[in-house]
């Protein structure tokens, strides 16, 4: 049997989690045309894992190729989810500096999880790898075996925290928020099953 969290990041349009697949850019003017089109159909929370460089202005890096884009900012973000009509969502930042975001990004019907504090940088960030230090620990090891996001959290926190002070590392702590009508939104999900 699936955990709670395993059940709610699965299913016919959920990601493969061994795979990252990019869903849209910094440069949001077409992208918010089109996510709040009449096609769009929400059927539960949106959830949305960004994984880049992060830098202390605050924002998340974006290149690709020669396209010229600017880098997203939390208000960037919070202005496309809102103008998409996105109110439900679960919003997951792998970068530096990414605590950042959460005052953008918090009200009652967001959760945002990010890797770092707004003012410390996290860790394993390179072409080489897959996953990030947070990647590996929430997203890989800790999601798919909790009852609950809350729960893969504190153990992505632990395990980040061991991590990185046996490399002797300034600590990322991880850092959310928890907005009430989605932990609840969450909860109805859950009892209703798959």
């Amino acid at each position: 049997m699936l955990s709670g969290c395993s059940q709610l990041m699965r299913g016919p349009f959920s990601p493969n989690l061994g795979r990252s697949t990019p869903i849209f850019s910094a440069n949001l003017g077409p992208h918010r045309r089109m996510l709040s089109g009449p096609a769009v159909y929400v059927l539960g929370p949106l959830h949305l894992f960004i994984s880049s460089h992060g830098s202390k202005d605050p924002a998340i890096s974006v290149s690709n190729g020669e396209l010229p884009l600017k880098d997203l900012t939390g208000a960037d973000l919070k202005q496309a989810l809102e103008e998409a009509g996105i109110r439900w969502r679960i919003v997951i930042i792998s970068a530096c500096y990414a605590g950042a975001f959460v005052p953008f990004l918090s009200d009652e019907h967001s959760i945002v999880i990010t890797a770092a504090r707004p003012d410390r940088t996290s860790f394993g960030c390179s072409n080489e790898r897959d996953l990030t230090n947070f990647g590996e620990a929430f997203v890989r090891d800790a999601l798919p075996k909790a009852p609950t996001l809350r729960a893969a959290l504190r153990q992505a926190r632990t395990s980040i925290a061991a991590r990185e002070l046996a490399e002797n590392l300034t600590p990322s702590e991880p850092t959310a928020y928890f907005g009430s009508a989605m932990e609840d939104k969450l909860q109805a999900l859950e009892r209703r099953g798959p």
